[in-house]
């Protein structure tokens, strides 16, 4: 698994790796607070939190972490390569773009320090894999126009990207790594 590391300037933010049994009550209480996907009616048990996550993280070059301020979880960030997602069918995947999966457990009051957690684990997962990953993308069917997670997406600086199968309705976010691609490249 990818080890990202957050820098000493964002003070109060940590991360760390999914483990069992101590993360399962903040990976449920996430999956059941979350607008990642609207429509989902699901709301998983220890049993299913604990296998699904287990399956992910064994399956999974990169994987899974939890981003905490104070050691209060504010969301889940999960890293695929577009090649294993459904996100590849949408636009036309460039080598290096990796799906990134964000579920927030916050509420509006803490959205500037959950973008600051966002900008910082962005940061440390370009650091720690520079070869290779070009950019993040995040389709935007998993959030709803107008909602915290969009919000927070959009001024962390992800845009919508153009290079998409059908151009009539925007449905992928992209952020590109910082020292090497202009925020509008296709």
């Amino acid at each position: 698994m990818l080890q990202i590391r957050i820098h000493p300037a964002y003070k109060g933010i940590s991360i760390r790796t999914i483990h069992f049994p101590q993360d399962v009550n903040d990976l449920i209480e996430i999956h059941q607070r979350n607008d990642y996907h609207p429509s989902w009616s699901l709301q998983p048990d220890t049993a299913t939190i604990e296998v699904f996550y287990r399956t992910f993280l064994d399956w999974s070059p990169y994987g899974a972490w939890l981003l905490s301020y104070r050691g209060s979880t504010l969301f889940l960030l999960e890293l695929i390569p577009v090649d294993y997602a459904d996100t590849g069918r949408l636009y036309r995947a460039a080598p290096g773009d990796y799906s990134i999966g964000i579920k927030l457990n916050i509420g509006p009051d803490r959205a500037a320090i959950a973008l600051q957690a966002l900008l910082a684990a962005m940061e440390g997962i370009f650091a720690a894999d520079p070869a290779t990953i070009r950019r993040f993308i995040f389709p935007l069917r998993y959030s709803d126009p107008g909602s915290l997670l969009r919000n927070i997406l959009e001024e962390a600086g992800f845009f919508i990207l153009k290079d998409q199968k059908d151009q009539a309705s925007p449905v992928i976010y992209a952020f590109p790594r910082p020292d090497r691609w202009s925020p509008h490249e296709p």
